[in-house]
């Protein structure tokens, strides 16, 4: 069922993806656009926030935190899958790969790669930042319009 916290919590992790984006864009494969991935990953969040975040909303402030930082997790692996899709595309337009259970292989090699090259620890310090910020923001829109 729609309410409040739904939208906020589906508002809030997409503009924690927006900020996030530009310091996920170093990782880009050469030739994508930083604007595309910074609209697919607003999309991801959202979904993330909608579908996960706003609905365990009212459990209390350690529960929306953990939420928090649970959502930003799933809108980190989306976006590291995403990048493995592009870097997959990629392959296959060069001729690199020779069947479908290739791209599958390259997908989850690519993505797991992409995902362990967010362990910067500035990058992990803004998406807990960010996780904060939305577990917390969503918590206090379930308390408000209830």
């Amino acid at each position: 069922m729609p309410d409040a916290a739904r939208l906020v919590a589906a508002l809030s992790l997409a503009l924690v993806a927006l900020l996030l984006a530009p310091q996920i864009a170093r990782f880009l494969p050469a030739g994508l656009s930083p604007l595309r991935f910074m609209a697919a990953s607003a999309i991801i969040g959202f979904i993330c926030g909608w579908s996960f975040l706003g609905c365990r909303a009212g459990r209390g402030i350690l529960a929306a935190i953990a939420g928090g930082v649970t959502g930003v997790a799933l809108l980190a692996l989306g976006s590291a899958a995403l990048l493995g899709c592009f870097d997959m595309i990629g392959q296959a337009g060069h001729m690199r790969l020779r069947g479908p259970l290739d791209a599958v292989e390259a997908l989850v090699t690519l993505g797991t790669g992409r995902l362990l090259d967010f362990g910067d620890l500035p990058l992990v310090a803004q998406m807990f930042a960010g996780a904060l910020f939305a577990g917390l923001a969503t918590e206090y829109a379930k308390r408000r319009w209830r």
